[in-house]
Parts: structure tokens; C-alpha cells; sequence
């Protein structure tokens, strides 16, 4: 889901279901690259990325509902390159770089935070 290349962000989305062992399309995200990803709750919930278009890493939190993706409470710190880890009923969202542009040679952070919406 999403990525980039070179200055191009991209919102594709692609399923795949390992019963029919096919690909098909899922509902597009907006435009990001080096973001972070889990299932949370039931639903698939995208972490920060870098957009290129823009120039600057995301706080943003996507959340893929039964309408297509929603937009989730933000992280206190935008940043790219971050991993989400669902533990218990929260996702930390861990590391990642805070310096937008050089996503592949920048130093990572140290930075940890934790995520968990009001119950729904």
C-alpha cells in the first residue's frame, strides 16, 4: 500500500487473498511513502510516512474502515520510516526518522509512542 520512487508518492492499494492465491485492488490511501502499517482492532491502521510531493514526513493516522480510509487521531510526532506494533489493546509506533528527504540515509530516532483511540 502506497510508496514512493524518486519524487513520486503513490495511494495504491493491493489485497491478497491467500486462499485464491490472487492480488486484487484495495481502496486507495492518500499519497505516501515510508510509512508504518498494522491490523488494529479489527482494521488496517497506516502510521506517518514522508510525503515527497510536500516535502515533509506525516502525522497522520489512516484507518481503513467498511467506507474506505478514515482519518485517525495523528501521532504527536510526524516522522517516516517508523514501525507500528500492535501490543495489547494499543500499537506502539516505534523509531522512524524525523528528517524528511533523505528517508534512506538519515539517522533513526529514538522516539516511542503510544496509540490507542477511544473505544469505538
Amino acid at each position: 500500500m502506497g510508496g514512493s520512487s524518486g519524487r513520486s508518492d503513490f495511494g495504491l492499494v493491493d489485497v491478497y487473498d491467500a486462499a485464491a492465491d490472487r492480488w486484487t485492488p484495495g481502496p486507495e490511501l492518500e499519497p505516501r511513502g515510508t510509512h508504518g502499517a498494522v491490523v488494529y482492532r479489527g482494521a488496517l491502521h497506516v502510521f506517518g510516512g514522508e510525503s515527497q510531493a510536500l516535502g515533509r514526513n506525516l502525522a497522520t493516522v489512516l484507518r481503513l474502515g467498511a467506507d474506505g480510509w478514515v482519518n485517525a487521531p495523528p501521532m504527536p510526532t510526524a516522522r517516516n520510516y517508523a514501525r507500528a506494533v500492535a501490543v495489547g489493546d494499543a500499537v506502539y509506533v516505534v523509531g522512524g526518522s524525523l528528517e524528511a528527504g533523505n528517508s534512506h540515509g538519515a539517522v533513526g530516532s529514538k522516539v516511542v509512542e503510544r496509540y490507542q483511540p477511544v473505544a469505538r
